[in-house]
């Protein structure tokens, strides 16, 4: 899900929509500017199983900003159940 919300927003409109499901978890990466933050952050997410990651605009143009950070990026997350991007513009 891509939307231009609020963290808290999306959050919620995740539930309601049953993007997230009950029995899944929440992992959120928000505000980071650093590769290495974003990596470690990366490495506590794959260790969860059945979690829907909520990543800021902010988060995701520092993933986009290195070519292997982006390729782990989307090899981890494409093994989760979903993952919402927020506070996202179209720039």
């Amino acid at each position: 899900m891509l939307t231009g919300d609020k963290v808290e927003t999306a959050t919620c409109i995740a539930i309601s929509t049953c993007i997230k499901h009950k029995s899944n978890k929440m992992f959120f990466m928000r505000d980071i500017k650093d590769l290495k933050e974003v990596g470690q952050k990366l490495t506590d997410y794959e260790k969860m199983s059945e979690t829907v990651l909520f990543i800021d605009g902010t988060t995701l143009e520092t993933v986009l900003s290195d070519i292997e950070t982006e390729k782990r990026f989307f090899k981890s997350t494409t093994l989760g159940p979903a993952v919402c991007v927020c506070r996202c513009s179209p720039t």
